[in-house]
């Protein structure tokens, strides 16, 4: 089953979705993860550009709002899977800072040089927040299918063990009975018992 082609590449379904995995995709996302992200993308930038207003027209600084922003790309690049929604809340910042908090205010200049080092910063923050949650994602995920096969482990030896010394003492007993008094069991009495057909 051919799920996608990368040039003159086919790759099956499962290859596909690792790469996009690996790479920050949506691939395996479900509908309800995206949704949930994206609901607490805008909530926060919301919470976030309210928050920066209300300082502005409280106290008149405006010293704080590039680290507020910070701090909401910090929190959609931690809170939301792969790469897209860290990247697209720090590029909305950008321009809601460039919009609303810089000269001249409610409108856009883009070219501005606080405007492209805030940019860099904040793709370097939500780049290096969603590096670090999708491998602390990937690490949880593979400590719980370590302790899963370890806890299978304990599981099939405690049955084993619980099995075989119960067989262990009915196989002593039959070849007591079988033997009679000498105590000798042979080995077709061995036989017979583990395979009686």
């Amino acid at each position: 089953m051919i799920a996608a082609c990368f040039g003159d590449v086919f790759v099956s379904k499962e290859c596909y979705n690792v790469i996009m995995r690996r790479f920050g995709g949506l691939a395996m996302v479900s509908k309800k993860h995206i949704l949930s992200d994206s609901l607490f993308t805008v909530v926060t930038l919301i919470v976030v550009f309210s928050v920066n207003l209300f300082l502005v027209e409280q106290f008149d600084t405006k010293t704080m709002t590039p680290m507020i922003f910070v701090l909401g790309v910090f929190l959609v690049s931690w809170r939301t899977q792969g790469y897209f929604f860290g990247i697209a809340s720090s590029l909305i910042s950008v321009l809601a800072v460039n919009w609303a908090f810089t000269y001249p205010y409610w409108a856009f200049d883009l070219i501005s040089p606080e405007c492209i080092s805030s940019a860099v910063v904040m793709l370097i923050v939500s780049s290096m927040t969603g590096a670090l949650t999708t491998r602390l994602k990937q690490q949880e995920k593979i400590k719980a299918e370590t302790s899963r096969e370890k806890m299978r482990a304990n599981l099939l030896r405690a049955v084993s063990h619980d099995l075989r010394t119960p067989l262990t003492t009915i196989f002593g007993h039959a070849c007591l009975n079988e033997s009679g008094s000498d105590g000798v069991c042979g080995h077709t009495l061995l036989c017979k018992f583990l395979c009686p057909s």
